[in-house]
């Protein structure tokens, strides 16, 4: 599939506008950053026309009003990239470059076989902590409603330390109806 990508200068990031799946590659900056020194985090995220229909209030990164789910870090998608890119003064800007277009790359490669719900679900390890919970919008919109609730409910136990944990909450805000 060819898509045009369109790139956010102040976000740092690319969008593309599938059917209903828009892509983002993101590049985070570290808490860290000097003048001297920086580290990023190259990240992939991704926002569903069908869970955002729910009312993905479990996402964490909003983006020009539109709730955006991000993966732990693009290595997911591109075995063998680095974790972080640390950029000083010794940094050679033509390896660094290479490096970086190499993983972005190999993570567009891999986007290009996740275009909906199904997809997603398949391609995607969303097993960890609050991940669950667009896993479950997931089950839920391909008519999986057993497997929404295990989700959720697996996090609302994972999770049972913190306020707002309770099942009926955390079913409202993902926009899952309970049964």
């Amino acid at each position: 599939m060819s898509v045009k990508p369109r790139w956010n200068e102040a976000m740092s990031s690319g969008v593309r506008a599938l059917i209903s799946i828009a892509q983002h590659v993101a590049f985070r900056a570290s808490r860290h950053n000097g003048a001297a020194a920086g580290e990023w985090f190259l990240e992939v995220g991704w926002d569903l026309d069908e869970t955002a229909a729910l009312g993905d209030a479990a996402a964490r990164v909003m983006v020009g009003g539109t709730p955006v789910w991000f993966s732990p870090a693009a290595r997911e998608f591109a075995p063998g990239a680095a974790r972080d890119w640390r950029v000083d003064a010794g940094t050679a800007p033509a390896a660094l470059a290479a490096a970086l277009g190499a993983a972005i790359g190999t993570v567009v490669a891999a986007l290009d076989a996740i275009d909906g719900p199904a997809a997603m679900l398949a391609r995607v390890d969303l097993s960890a902590g609050f991940n669950k919970l667009q896993r479950a919008q997931l089950k839920h919109v391909l008519g999986d409603a057993a497997g929404a609730r295990a989700d959720a409910e697996a996090v609302c136990r994972e999770f049972a330390d913190r306020q707002g944990m309770a099942l009926p909450a955390v079913l409202a805000r993902c926009g899952i109806a309970p049964p």
